[in-house]
C-alpha cells in the first residue's frame, strides 16, 4: 500500500511539473521568435510576419506593408521596399532597393555582407551620422508625395560609410537623375542635328 502512495504522490508530483512547464510555454511562448520563411520565387508581403525571411535565387520580394522581423536577400534576389517595417541584409549578389518604410519601430537596420551586395536608397536630402564601428545613421527625405522623413541604421558595414558610398551604398535623388539623363538625350540630339 505504501508503494501505491508514493507512486501517487509522484504522478502528482510530475503531472504539477508538467503542468507549469505547459503554461510557462504557453504564457511565454509569443516571446520566441517565429521560424525561418524561405522564398524562392517572386513574392509580396502586405501583412505582418513575425519571422525571418529569406529570399533565395533570383527571386524579387517586394515589401508594400506589415512587420516582418527580419529579411536575408542571399543570392542574386533582390528587394523591393515601398512600406512596412522590417530590418533588412543583402548578403552575396543581392540587390535592396529602398523607397519607403518604417525604420523608427521595432529598432529595424539595414546592411550587408561581402563587397558584391548592393543597397539603393531612393530620396533626398540626405545626411549621414556616424556611430561606432561600422554602424552609422542615414537620414533624408523619400520621393513620396509627403516627403516623408526616414532615419536608416545601418549596421556592421565592412568598410566606413564614405568608403561604400558609390560601390554598395547607392543615394539615388531620382528627380536629379531623371533631369541628368533629359539633359544628356537634349545634348546628344544637339550634336547630331
Amino acid at each position: 500500500m505504501e508503494g501505491k502512495e508514493v507512486m501517487k504522490k509522484k504522478n502528482k508530483a510530475g503531472r504539477k511539473i508538467l503542468l507549469c512547464v505547459l503554461v510557462v510555454l504557453l504564457c511565454f511562448g509569443g516571446l520566441a521568435q517565429a521560424g525561418y520563411i524561405d522564398i524562392y520565387e517572386d513574392t509580396t508581403i502586405n501583412s505582418d510576419l513575425d519571422a525571418i525571411v529569406r529570399v533565395h535565387g533570383s527571386a524579387q520580394l517586394t515589401v508594400l506593408s506589415g512587420y516582418v522581423f527580419s529579411v536575408q536577400l542571399l543570392d542574386s534576389s533582390t528587394a523591393l521596399v515601398y512600406g512596412g517595417n522590417a530590418g533588412y541584409r543583402a548578403m552575396d549578389y543581392s540587390v535592396l532597393k529602398l523607397y519607403g518604410g518604417d525604420f523608427s519601430s521595432h529598432n529595424p537596420s539595414v546592411g550587408y555582407d561581402g563587397n558584391l551586395a548592393k543597397i539603393y536608397v531612393y530620396g533626398q536630402n540626405f545626411e549621414y551620422q556616424s556611430s561606432s564601428g561600422g554602424d552609422g545613421w542615414l537620414s533624408g527625405n523619400w520621393l513620396d508625395e509627403n516627403e516623408t522623413e526616414f532615419n536608416i541604421y545601418l549596421r556592421g558595414l565592412p568598410q566606413p560609410f564614405e568608403e561604400v558610398l558609390g560601390t554598395n551604398i547607392f543615394l539615388v535623388p531620382e528627380p536629379t537623375i531623371t533631369a541628368f539623363l533629359l539633359i544628356g538625350i537634349l545634348g546628344i540630339r544637339k550634336f547630331r542635328g
